[in-house]
């Protein structure tokens, strides 16, 4: 019988595929979905089936064994604040809500049965584009969304398996513990788009828009901070400090997402955005970047054997040194988790 060449390939392919069907065995059997004020019952099953093969690819190339469930909610903000959790929690689950984008989409850990998981919490929106025929971006973005949260899934599962219990377990140093709270989430980011960047080329832009308004953020809102600095009153000293922890954390964080995207699909981070390049080369803020950048590569060149949670303070350096930037100086007070300086400038 002849074959054509189209033929030919196809076969191939699907060669390829069930070889890799079989050597990268599922680490995830199945997946509890819950559907919140998202059309019928018809579509919530479509939605399922959808979503249900990317976690079961996914779960091939990473560990997911620790997912706990998928809920996509009609009322995002509602679906987090209400999330069982399994265990107390000093806050709420909320929405991240800057100037320069909104959050639609959350994988927080849970404890069931003493053991840490993850559940993956989306807006319906997001559901419901899964489907779409009409609008292949819409279509890419729910895909991406949720193989990113599933990156997170992923990266929880590498931090226990390295570091049993750790996720669990307090920080008993207060400085430490306290910077990690606005250094961590570059990694936990950087992580979860570097796994996921393939399922969303198109979407390195909409990222360096987001590391752009960061640092434009970062730098008005310390700078109004600055503003009200009274070197006769040392209680002005405080919102500069907490300002700038804060906002340059958030930097870190949407840093962590571009090297990441760009990283994973081999980019230039900067490529096609000459106003994010400007703006940092402006702030004097690439060499720090560039630091930030090569420590989240070592964190992810050692995932499998990472040793101590020690490793992930290499970002509380890299905090502290962003801060610094801005006449902020962190250090450890006897009386507080932080302590500061404030230069005058």
């Amino acid at each position: 019988m002849a074959v054509s060449v189209s033929d030919d390939v196809d076969d191939l392919a699907e060669a390829d595929f069930a070889a890799f069907l079989e050597s990268h065995p599922a680490s995830v059997a199945g997946v509890d979905f819950h559907f919140q004020d998202v059309a019928d019952e018809a579509t919530c099953r479509q939605i399922m089936d959808v979503a249900l093969s990317l976690v079961n690819f996914f779960s091939r190339l990473h560990p997911l064994q620790d997912l706990d469930g998928i809920t996509y909610a009609g009322d995002y903000a509602n679906a987090l604040a209400t999330l069982d959790r399994g265990m107390e929690m000093q806050s709420t689950l909320t929405a991240s809500d800057d100037t320069f984008g909104q959050g639609v989409a959350m994988a927080p850990a849970v404890k069931r049965n003493g053991k840490v998981k993850t559940h993956v919490v989306i807006a319906a929106g997001l559901g419901l584009n899964l489907l779409s025929e009409d609008d292949p971006l819409e279509k890419e973005l729910a895909v991406h969304t949720l193989v990113h949260e599933l990156g997170h899934v992923a990266e929880h599962s590498l931090m226990e398996q390295a570091l049993p219990g750790v996720m669990l377990a307090p920080i008993e140093d207060r400085y430490e513990f306290a910077l990690f709270a606005h250094a961590h989430a570059a990694w936990s980011e950087y992580f979860a788009e570097r796994t996921s960047a393939s399922f969303g080329p198109s979407f390195h832009a909409p990222l360096q828009e987001g590391l752009e308004g960061a640092i434009q953020q970062q730098v008005s809102e310390i700078a109004k901070a600055r503003a009200a600095l009274k070197w006769w009153d040392s209680t002005t000293a405080q919102p500069v400090g907490e300002a700038t922890i804060i906002q340059v954390g958030k930097t870190m964080k949407f840093a962590g997402y571009v090297f990441s995207h760009a990283d994973g699909v081999d980019i230039d981070p900067f490529v096609g955005r000459d106003s994010l390049k400007d703006l940092i080369d402006q702030h004097g803020l690439m060499p720090w970047l560039e630091d930030i950048r090569d420590k989240l590569r070592t964190l992810f060149d050692t995932r499998t054997s990472w040793i101590s949670l020690d490793e992930h303070f290499t970002l509380n350096r890299a905090l502290e040194q962003g801060c610094k930037r801005y006449g902020v100086t962190l250090s450890r007070s006897p009386n507080f988790a932080v302590g500061w300086q404030v230069a005058f400038f």
